[in-house]
Formats: structure tokens, sequence, C-alpha cells
């Protein structure tokens, strides 16, 4: 039953004409032209509906070795599968070995899948929960300041979907012209209004068929990663605020507060095509209409596409600025060191022997370790390393150097410090703040100076001291001299990221504070990139979707 302040809801005149909401349908009883929540599984049988050339006969066939597996487990072993019928029969797959009898069954699941997107629904609805919510009494209206805080031509309007944009490098970030879309998307998806898929499924659901199951769930073993897909609609999807009475307002924010449900966004687009880019694929999409529900379900306000400002497909994703000189012409060449963000004295660009000057200045050093680059594969960033290590196991610095770390200059720096337990995150946010100013992001224990997302450094790898050089200092093998080391993370290398997906990054600081330390990372991927050594940057290799 629907609660108080949703029935008071109803007598409010809306902006904007109210459209029946679209029902959630699961896919296997969705039929064609129907409605279903947005899912990994729809957007590929509705990528692959519109472009039947979407995957490579390579990545077909290595999606029919992964079904073989599957059928001969589910036939033959003591555990058949459950949930996940095999497409393929038993007589096709006795005594086959899966690779080379993979091509001669492509086409077999081929037809499946060709029968599946007959079915499958055209029109997806995607799912985004709206935080940081507000009334405002000058307009009698419910706003949020989520999810991006990106200019806009218009102040006041808030995303109803989480945005798929990146701060273009070189560009003022107060200015509209700053946030643009990702330069590895096709080039037709750059001006439209960009989303991501990841941020916004309405359904955790990776399908009934076990070949495409595997692709979602870990596309990078095919050759592409179905979580890099954006979404890109002919609306931009953003509101200055649903229309509401005060009372109810108050009540539904109280729900919020109490944690009793959330304000979720429902917003309904008719998929229209899908394009490979450079790095990323794009998923298009006609808007149809916008919900918003309330904690308890119910629908307080409803929207039709003609509610959202239309894109001009071709034009620039934003409104061109008089500080938008040059806004997304990237520089391909290297950068110079930058004197605005440092860590203990480190700066990009720094040589090495200025880098031992200024840690042996910060801290006493007791042990030294290097590491150069190694073997014949194509170069990839972040191998050349020199970890200092406190006397006092109180902090690890990483220097990464390009070309060496003997006549190399810094490229990225990571600098853990033991000091989580002993500093509060108050203490610690108004000393970042005095240092370096208002960051772009700061929340739940991260902060970020420089590009928000899409530039920084991950960093994943344990540093064990046995695949180092030891240059100073005595060797130790004790566990609190390991585990002071490893916990620094190594940042990550990558084989098949080519330059240009890093093309639009410049430098990025990121800061996060867990429960024992503070880890503090300065990078510039695309300087990185830039002075890998020429002789072995190797072929590029594309991620497609």
């Amino acid at each position: 039953m629907a609660s108080f302040f949703f029935r008071a809801a109803r007598h409010v005149a809306m902006a904007a004409v109210a459209v029946a909401m679209i029902s959630f349908t699961p896919h296997a009883m969705a039929q064609s032209n129907g409605a279903a929540p947005m899912s990994y599984y729809l957007i590929m049988l509705n990528a692959l509906r519109t472009n039947p050339n979407l995957l490579s006969d390579a990545i077909w066939n290595k999606l029919s070795e992964e079904q073989i597996l599957a059928a001969q487990s589910h036939y033959f072993s003591r555990a058949p599968s459950r949930g996940m019928e095999p497409i393929f029969t038993a007589a096709q797959v006795k005594d086959r070995n899966p690779g080379m009898a993979s091509a001669e069954l492509a086409p077999v699941l081929k037809a499946d899948i060709a029968t599946r997107i007959k079915v499958a629904p055209d029109t997806l609805v995607a799912k985004f929960t709206l935080l940081e919510l507000s009334y405002d009494d000058k307009t009698g209206k419910l706003v949020s300041k989520c999810c991006y805080s990106r200019p806009r031509e218009r102040p006041g309007l808030f995303d109803l979907l989480m945005p798929a944009i990146e701060l273009a490098y070189g560009v003022p970030s107060n200015t509209p012209a700053a946030y643009q879309p990702s330069s590895g998307l096709p080039q037709k998806a750059r001006s439209m209004a960009v989303y991501k898929i990841k941020e916004n499924l309405a359904a955790d659901d990776s399908g009934p068929v076990l070949a495409l199951a595997s692709l979602i769930s870990s596309g990078a073993r095919f050759g592409f990663r179905p979580e890099e897909i954006n979404l890109a609609l002919d609306r931009w999807v953003e509101i200055d605020g649903v229309p509401l009475a005060r009372r109810a307002a108050e009540l539904l924010l109280n729900e919020v507060a109490r944690r009793k449900g959330s304000v979720e966004t429902r917003v309904a687009f008719t998929v229209t095509g899908a394009e490979n880019g450079p790095h990323r694929a794009a998923l298009y999409g006609k808007l149809v209409s916008v919900s918003i529900l309330g904690p308890d379900g119910a629908t307080i306000a409803s929207f039709p596409a003609e509610a959202f400002p239309a894109v001009r497909v071709g034009a620039p994703a934003m409104a061109p600025t008089k500080e938008k000189t040059a806004a997304t012409a990237p520089k391909t060449t290297p950068l110079p060191a930058t004197p605005e963000l440092d860590v203990i004295g480190l700066r990009l660009g720094m040589p090495v022997a200025a880098a031992d000057k200024a840690i042996g200045a910060h801290m006493t050093v007791g042990w030294i370790y290097s590491r150069e680059r190694t073997g014949t594969a194509a170069a990839t960033p972040y191998q050349p390393m020199k970890a200092y290590i406190a006397a006092d196991l109180s902090e690890v610095v990483l220097a990464y150097f390009e070309p060496s770390t003997t006549g190399g200059t810094i490229v990225a720096v990571r600098r853990r410090s033991m000091i989580g337990q002993n500093v509060p995150a108050e203490t610690l946010d108004a000393a970042l703040r005095q240092k370096y100013g208002d960051a772009a992001v700061a929340r739940n224990d991260n902060w970020v100076w420089g590009k928000p997302g899409g530039c920084s450094a991950s960093g994943t790898g344990i540093i064990s001291p046995d695949d180092l050089k030891l240059i100073e200092g005595k060797a130790r093998s004790d566990r609190a001299f390991l585990d002071v080391v490893a916990s620094a993370l190594d940042l990550a290398t990558y084989e098949t990221v080519t330059p240009k997906r890093y093309a639009s990054c410049g430098p990025v600081l990121h800061v996060l504070r867990d429960k024992k330390g503070v880890t503090t990372t300065l990078v510039d991927q695309r300087l990185a990139m830039d002075r890998l050594p020429a002789k072995n940057s190797g072929a590029e290799t594309e991620i497609k979707f």
C-alpha cells in the first residue's frame, strides 16, 4: 500500500506529461519489442541483433570451444551442470577436441543465439540510485547532487544515469568543454549523450548461454571486455528537480535517511545499433521515457523522451566555449615535469640523482632495491623501478623511471606510509587540502587531484625482494620486513593497452587511506607511454568489443 507521501505526491502538478511505467519482464519471458531490465545478456543480444558482424570469427570460435567444454562436462561427467542447458548435443561433442571442433560447431552456436535474438526485447530499462537528495524550497523540487560534477550549460541540472565522460587534458575544468566522452569510442558516439553500462545495469544477469556468460564474466580471455561498453543515447537524461509537495518530500527523505529504501530512476530506451571504437564499444539507443521511483517502489514522477534535451549527432559533445582551445586534441609529445604536484619532493620528469637526493632528505633510507626492464617482449610501462624502504620500516617509496633506473626520469611515484591507524581522516584531509588545494574527488577515504577517472594507475602487484636487486642495505627475509615491502603494491603493467588509450591523460595524484596506512600515487599515464623505449614498443593491440 502506497505510503502517505506518495499519495500526497499525486496531487502535485507535474511539469512533464506522465507516461506509463514500463514493467520489468525477465528475459526468458520477454517478447520481441517488449521491455526488460538492462543486463549484459540482453545488451549482447541487442548488439548482435543490430550488428551481426560485431564479433569476429575468432571470437565465435573461442565461444564455441567454451560451449563444447561445458557440454562435455554436462553429458559425460559425474556432476552435470545445472541451470544452463548445453547448446550442443551429446553426439556433437562426444570424443571431440574442443579446440579443433570449435570452428565446425560455431555455426550451431550462432544459430542458437540468432533464435534467442528474435524473441529478445529491443527496449531496455537502465536503473540508477540518486544520492545526496535534498529539497529546494524555492522551486518546490526534490534535487540530487549526483552523479557527476561536470559543468553544464544550465546550472542546477543533475544526471539520472551515471555519465561516462572524462576531463579533457589542457582544458579548464570549470568549463563545459572540459568534460568529453572517451576518445576510445566510435566517432558517432562521442557527440551523443554517453553513459556507463556497468553502473546503470538494472539486472545482474549473464543469461542462460554459458558461452555468453563466460564472455560477460571474463571477456579479457576472448580479447574484449563487455564491462567497457558505453551507452550512447540521443538525449541527455538530466533534470533540475522533481516537483513534489514539501510534506511528501520530507517523508520521502526520512525514509531514505532511515535506509528503508532509495530513490531510483528507470530509463527506458530502444536499442538502435552497436559499433566498435578504437578501445570501447558503443550501444546506441533512442530514449523512450524516464520514471523515478520512491523507497516503496511507487512512481513519483514520469517523463516522456521529449522532456529531455536532444543531442545533435556530429556536433561536439559539449557546447564550445571561449576557453576551448584545442580541447580534444591531446599532445603526443612527452610532458615536462609538473611542479604543481609532488610527493615528498618527487616530481614527474625528475632525474634519478635528484630523486635519490629528495628521498634521502625526507627519510633515513635503510634499503634500496632496483628493477630494470627484462626480456624481449614489447615494452610496458612501470618496469624500471627503485624501491626505497625507511630504516624504521615506517614507509616505502617506489619511484618508476624511463628508460632505466640509471639514466631515466620519473614517470610515476608511489608512497606507502604506515600511519593509517594514527591519523584521523579529517586531519589527513586538512593536510592534503593545505598542500594540494581542493580535490577533484574526495570521498570514502579517497582523494584525487587531476583527472578523476580513467587515468589513475592501478596497483595490485605484490612486491618481493627476491624479484629485485639489492643495491643498498643488508638483506632481510623476516616477515615484518616482507610485509612492509609488499604493502606498497607494484603499479600494474599492461601488455595489450595502446598509447592511444591514454592520449588525453595528464598528471593525476591519488591518495587512499586504509586501516593500516596511506598510499599516495603520482602518475601520468600518457607520459609513461610516451617515454617507453621506441625499439621495444611492439605492435599496438586494440581492445575490441
